[in-house]
């Protein structure tokens, strides 16, 4: 499957722990301070790799962590460094951070470039020896390594672009020029992912013969730069190509208008563009009225060199359009040169999340006690809040609350939307698991958390304000770009209906995107209990994740109650997290720790707050 382009997560492994210990050798008494230093953690390294043409390694298998380094030991022993992790991808792969900036570009087979740093080694105790302190027994901690979403978007590195509107010929002009096997049909967008030739160019039997890559790009139409058709998925494949061939298509109604539909799709796209040696073509000249009006063709395009009759299927022109191709090629001249120049390796300009102090006393980078424990730092909580921001109260949680995107800000044209509802009192890491699940096998663009102003089916109503909920539940997701905050049921009056949800929705997005309800099996075991669930059916594909105790529906069982609306209901594979919101809360009223089953945002949140310290 061709793939070309994909957000993952990488992570470098942390900085193993310095150690802490002291010389123990016959006849040598107060033998001092020997503990060795941790080792660094592995790098996260992508690599170009000539021959692979997609991205579709990272369609599911999204999160890539590097090994850990080693604790140092005694005797000043180094502590083992953490392999690093490589990760191929095929040359022409441009990788961006979230927000979008460029990291770094790799074009040519070998090109490196590190994408997460691995963290420092701790230090021993034996750094901190002095005249006056001959016997420390703190160390360091090793640095956190460096953990980012990272966006890789591969544009194919070609000699010459086909372009052309679609069913022009384009394909079966590779075909006839190379030896690539492109899927061929009598209908437009036959073409939906590019296609790689390799063209042999040149007569003169005495001289080195010269190949070129030829990449078809799928049909563009009018719109194409703004997302009509197929091909502006396809446009950025053109941005890489030293030349340009131009497919005219010879037996549609208006050849002439159809080709200045795809310049202009070109132009918008990149301006630049058509500022590459271009050579044109009018195709399917075997046919009878193609002939009679190729000269008309010609004189209406106006090129200079004007365009070039070809058949692909009787190899009329062929030999001329090789002669035009290698002249273009010689126009381009060293292009491939200052492309390889462009290239981009520039280091990480900060790490995933929090920095970590550096500076003062070993103390504050965690340096561990006389029993060999440390403290941790207090990292900063979300995007912009603080634990001092929070501990304010909650006046201060609410102003805080603008800073979450309300729903109809998200009506941005995603085309497969995910919708995660529940009362989020506290969110989980049950929560999580089943959206990016959801998200990794559905392919989803985006999933909203929705959490409830008021369920239906909860007699009592949640423990916590909603201020606290939808503050917990931005916290929660603020690690996977994927996932988005919807406040729409907080802001209706009166209970939160999924039916209710799920039309709003529906009128936000518009008929052009795919709504996905997601849910675990237990909420589907009480779908009779639900409003009107064949509407909601009707307005959203549902996505059932596995939950502990609740067995996922046959299909029989699905098509005896939903009937042909069965068809819509999609079973996730996967295991189940046995985490439940009312658990969480019964562990934090006896004192119990929590961690692992939130987010540690979230924990920190609800130790400062105090939320959950009465029992539920």
């Amino acid at each position: 499957m061709f793939v070309d382009h994909v957000r993952i997560l990488v992570a470098a492994g942390s900085g193993g722990d310095g150690s802490a210990s002291f010389r123990r050798e016959a006849h040598v008494p107060r033998g001092g301070p020997d503990g060795g230093d941790g080792g660094k953690g592995g790098d996260v390294v992508l690599v170009a790799e000539a021959g692979m043409t997609t991205l579709g390694d990272y369609r599911r298998a999204r999160h890539f962590r590097a090994e850990h380094g080693g604790r140092g030991g005694r005797s000043r022993s180094h502590g083992r460094s953490g392999a690093e992790l490589v990760l191929r991808v095929p040359p022409g792969t441009v990788v961006r951070v979230k927000d979008g900036d460029p990291l770094g570009e790799l074009v040519a087979d070998g090109d490196r470039l590190v994408v997460a740093r691995g963290g420092r080694g701790g230090r021993g105790n034996v750094h901190f020896a002095s005249s006056t302190h001959q016997a420390p027994r703190h160390y360091e901690k090793g640095d956190q390594g460096e953990e980012r979403w990272i966006e890789l978007e591969l544009k194919t590195i070609a000699d010459i672009g086909i372009v052309g509107a679609p069913n022009a010929g384009k394909s079966t002009l590779l075909a006839a020029l190379t030896r690539a096997a492109p899927r061929i049909g009598p209908y437009p967008f036959t073409t939906t992912t590019p296609n790689l030739g390799v063209f042999v160019t040149g007569e003169d039997s005495e001289a080195e013969p010269r190949t070129a890559l030829l990449a078809d790009v799928p049909g563009l139409i009018a719109g194409a730069h703004v997302g009509h058709g197929l091909g502006h998925e396809f446009l950025r494949h053109v941005e890489r190509t030293r030349a340009l061939l131009g497919v005219i298509d010879g037996s549609a109604e208006d050849p002439v208008a159809e080709w200045r539909a795809v310049l202009d799709e070109l132009r918008l796209h990149d301006p630049r563009l058509l500022e590459r040696p271009m050579r044109l073509v009018v195709t399917k000249l075997d046919l009878p009225e193609v002939r009679e009006r190729f000269g008309a063709i010609r004189r209406e395009v106006g090129a200079d060199p004007p365009p070039i009759g070809v058949s692909s299927h009787d190899g009329t022109g062929l030999a001329e359009l090789g002669r035009a191709l290698g002249e273009a090629l010689d126009e381009a001249g060293g292009e491939s040169d200052r492309l390889r120049e462009r290239r981009v390796s520039r280091p990480i300009r900060a790490p995933f999340g929090p920095a970590r102090n550096r500076g003062g006393a070993a103390a504050d980078r965690g340096a561990g006690g006389d029993d060999g424990s440390h403290r941790s730092d207090r990292a900063r909580v979300g995007r912009g809040v603080t634990p001092t921001l929070l501990s304010a109260g909650g006046t201060t949680i609410a102003a805080a609350l603008p800073e979450i995107e309300p729903a109809e800000s998200l009506a941005r044209a995603p085309r497969r939307v995910g919708v995660l509802g529940g009362t989020f009192d506290p969110p989980h890491v049950g929560h999580l698991w089943l959206a990016t699940l959801a998200a990794d096998e559905l392919g989803l663009d985006r999933v909203l958390f929705v959490p409830a102003a008021q369920p239906p089916h909860k007699r009592r109503r949640p423990v916590t304000a909603a201020a606290h909920r939808l503050l917990m539940t931005r916290l929660a997701i603020a690690a996977d770009p994927t996932f988005e905050l919807s406040a729409i049921e907080m802001e209706r009056a009166g209970p939160s209906y999924t039916v209710d949800t799920m039309e709003e929705l529906q009128r936000l997005y518009g008929e052009h995107a795919r709504l996905f309800l997601i849910m675990a099996a237990d909420s589907l075991a009480q779908i009779d209990t639900w409003r009107e669930p064949e509407r909601i059916l009707a307005m959203a594909e549902w996505a059932v994740g596995p939950r502990p105790g609740n067995p996922v529906p046959s299909t029989t069982w699905l098509q005896e109650r939903f009937g042909a609306a069965a068809g819509r209901i999609h079973l996730l594979e996967g295991p189940g997290l046995a985490v439940s919101a009312t658990e969480i809360r019964h562990r934090v009223a006896a004192g119990r720790v929590i961690r692992y089953l939130v987010p540690r945002a979230v924990e920190e949140l609800i130790l400062d707050q105090g939320l959950y310290r009465r029992r539920p």
